[in-house]
């Protein structure tokens, strides 16, 4: 799959049932690239279906030029201390799935 922030969240939005958001999610399956963040905060990462690999290691929630806010899940294993409020990185990632409450694209660390 290509790799278009601006197109996921597109098609994330104009998902108009869980069902939709499934196909959504399923197409992006795999769609992977580099985007440069701004971080906003670092939470824990929690919640259902939430891979072993994420699970209890932390979120960013970043800025990404043009695109806006996504929250990115790094995993448990990896050393997150380096991550702070107005750190500036390069980060791989892969699109994972789509906040509906905050609005915001899920990506996960390579």
């Amino acid at each position: 799959p290509r790799f278009s922030l601006n197109g996921a969240i597109s098609e994330f939005e104009n998902a108009r049932t869980l069902s939709d958001r499934a196909d959504v999610k399923e197409s992006l399956s795999g769609s992977s690239g580099t985007v440069e963040i701004r971080v906003h905060s670092v939470e824990r990462t929690f919640g259902i279906g939430i891979s072993e690999v994420f699970r209890g290691g932390n979120t960013l929630i970043a800025k990404v030029a043009g695109v806006g806010e996504v929250e990115i899940r790094i995993p448990n294993s990896a050393d997150s201390n380096e991550f702070r409020n107005g750190h500036e990185v390069e980060i791989p990632v892969s699109i994972a799935d789509w906040n509906a409450v905050r609005k915001r694209l899920v990506l996960e660390a390579q």
